[in-house]
Formats: C-alpha cells, structure tokens, sequence
C-alpha cells in the first residue's frame, strides 16, 4: 500500500504537528505607572539601559515625577556612566520637580563632567531645600562630603575643611563622613585630629581600612606607625554604635563641637 507524504504511520505524529506557537509579545505599557513597574523589571534583570528608555517614557506621561527622574539620572550617572545623559534628563525636569536630590545629581554630573564651579552652588541649594524630617536618597552628609571634594579638586581646600566638618555634624555615624574629614585634617597638617577621624572610620566600617592601605594622597604619612596603627582599629560593638551619636554636642557649630565629640567617643576607638 503506498503512503502519502504527510500521511502519519502507525500513530506517528509529524514533527511539524509538535511545534509550540511562539508566545505573543507583552503589550506595550500605557501608563507611566506600567513604565515604572516595567523599568524596575528591566532594572533588575541588569538591562539598564532599556531601564532608562522605560523611565523617560514614564517621564513623558508624567513630568512632575521627581523619584522616577532621580531613578533614571542615577542609573546614567553611575551605572551607565553618561553623566552628560543625567544632566540633560535633570535641567528637562520642571521647576516643581526640583527637589533636594535633583539639585544634588545636577551637582555630581556637572563635577563628572568637569564643570564642578557651575555645580558646587547646587550643594548648598539641596541642603538648603532639604526639609528637617526628610529621609532623602542621599543623606546630608554624603552630599558635604561630595562637595568639600569639588571644592579640592577647585584648589579650594580651606573653604573644604568646614564642609567636612559639617559632614560629621550631620551623621557621626557616617564613616565616609569621617574618611573624608580626616582626609582634610590631614591636608591642613593637622595629624593627631586626622588620625582620631580615620580611626573612628574604621570602627565604624572595618573594610575602609583597605582604602587607606592603597590611597596614595596620603604620601608619607602613610608611612607614620601612628597610621599604621590606625587601619588596626577594632569594629565599633553594637553598644557603643549607638552610643556614638549621642555624643555629638548640640546647639554648638561643627568646629566647635568636633573636639568634645573625639574626646567622648575615644575610649570606644581602640587599635586592634
């Protein structure tokens, strides 16, 4: 008996009969709330770029929404490393979306971008929007710290070390704010007040230690058995971390306040 082609035999079915239909593709977002959920996807998932695409479509839909504009300006800024990209997405926001942590991105991309005088204005604008009982992305410390830094890279270093004072001020639980204090009492020749700042660092974040090790601004200093002595520092116990803070003087300025602080939390501050 002769077979057509195509014919089944014996109950065979035909490869082409076992071929899965290929799964339509999502529908396209409508809302700027289905382009926020679908950046946070796309974000997760390491495609940052189409992550940034799906913020500025929500941004479309949207102007005034200032975290998905600080969202999409941090992934340029830092992630994709386009800090040209996250100061045009900032200077389109709409006077209503300038809000502290627009201000302080604006600042960070100008300094990337090596216009850091045009920026350093909009450090002490962020602060100045900052609300008391705002819990911003960025803490007022870290943004001290970035602009004391610009003000460096400036030739401006006097006008830094009263920044970093205030850094600490702001959160002397903050150990970059300590790092970068003590990087600035040391540059003023000030090594006892740098060494105590760099050993608080380290009891509060151990790892900073590897960041001394290897910074070559600190030059010969680096070199001091005092320095040496200082990346042994014990880790802060829980106890005392939360001690830490209550000790910082109030109502008095930054400068003022910092020696009463270093002498309360010194016996906390051990070598290792």
């Amino acid at each position: 008996m002769s077979v057509k082609k195509g014919t089944p035999v014996s109950g065979v079915v035909p490869p082409e009969a076992l071929s899965v239909a290929p799964t339509p593709p999502a529908p396209e977002p409508s809302t700027a709330q289905e382009w926020r959920d679908r950046a946070s996807e796309l974000e997760g998932e390491g495609e940052t770029e189409k992550a940034v695409d799906a913020f500025k479509k929500a941004l479309a839909l949207e102007p005034n929404d200032r975290p998905t504009r600080f969202q999409a300006a941090q992934c340029l800024l830092f992630d994709l490393e386009n800090p040209a990209g996250a100061l045009a997405l900032l200077e389109a926001a709409p006077m209503s979306a300038w809000d502290s942590d627009v201000m302080y991105l604006r600042a960070r991309s100008l300094a990337e971008l090596d216009r850091r005088a045009e920026g350093i204005a909009y450090y002490a604008r962020a602060l100045e929007i900052m609300k008391p009982n705002d819990v911003p992305n960025n803490s007022r410390a870290e943004i001290h710290c970035s602009w004391s830094l610009d003000l460096r890279d400036l030739g401006r270093v006097p006008e830094a070390l009263p920044i970093a004072e205030r850094a600490v001020a702001s959160d002397p639980t903050y150990p970059h704010a300590w790092e970068c204090l003590g990087y600035f009492q040391h540059l003023a020749k000030n090594a006892d007040v740098a060494l105590q700042c760099l050993s608080l660092a380290v009891a509060l974040e151990p790892a900073i230690a590897d960041t001394f090790r290897e910074d070559p601004d600190y030059g010969e200093f680096s070199k001091d058995p005092r320095f040496q002595a200082m990346l042994t520092t014990q880790a802060l116990t829980a106890g005392a971390r939360e001690l830490v803070p209550t000790f910082w003087p109030k109502g008095a300025s930054a400068h003022d306040a910092l020696p009463v602080f270093l002498a309360a939390v010194k016996r906390f501050v051990k070598p290792g």
